[in-house]
């Protein structure tokens, strides 16, 4: 284990990445999940970054491993209410969403719905969108509700708005 060295690396492959220079950026993050200490903060980041490349490189099997190993990072490096943890549930229950894993992704977000974190507010949104999707529309209505109190201010300005955001926000293709 060298986290200094994996740091380093996932770093010039999420530069790459957003160069959109993917098989040089998969290669970086590689030997970087290869370097990596399980028990370090940056973990759960590193694993996040992978998935999100791998899902642009259309390996999404892969990238759901990389995500739910974000999350186990998560939960075993920080508190289960904090933002790091919320952050690893909304990536990884997002995922899901697009993968059509409905149950799955409400099952891994709910918990952060709990949450007094400053993040609370996109758990609300992805759980908001799947409950729309799962034609839970009331459950949907108040969570965009919640949404307007919780989310940074100036973020919504309409909850008409928001409510029609979390009901295109769902990608039917994907």
């Amino acid at each position: 284990m060298n986290q200094d060295k994996a740091r380093k690396l996932a770093g010039i492959g999420f530069k790459l990445l957003n160069e959109d220079k993917l098989v040089e950026s998969e290669s970086k993050y590689q030997e970087a999940i290869d370097l990596i200490d399980p028990d370090h903060w940056a973990t759960t980041d590193i694993h996040a970054e992978f998935g999100m490349l791998l899902n642009k490189l259309g390996k999404k099997n892969e990238a759901l491993e990389q995500y739910n190993l974000s999350l186990e990072a998560a939960l075993r490096n920080d508190e289960p209410n904090s933002v790091t943890v919320t952050l690893a549930r909304y990536f990884l229950a997002d995922y899901n969403k697009h993968l059509g894993n409905l149950e799955e992704a409400l099952n891994i977000i709910t918990p952060s719905l709990e949450s007094e974190c400053e993040s609370k507010w996109l758990a609300c949104f992805v759980a908001a969108q799947i409950h729309f999707k799962l034609g839970n529309e009331t459950v949907s209505d108040e969570l965009a509700s919640q949404i307007m109190f919780l989310a940074p201010k100036g973020k919504y300005t309409s909850l008409k708005d928001l409510k029609g955001l979390i009901r295109s926000n769902y990608d039917e293709n994907s």
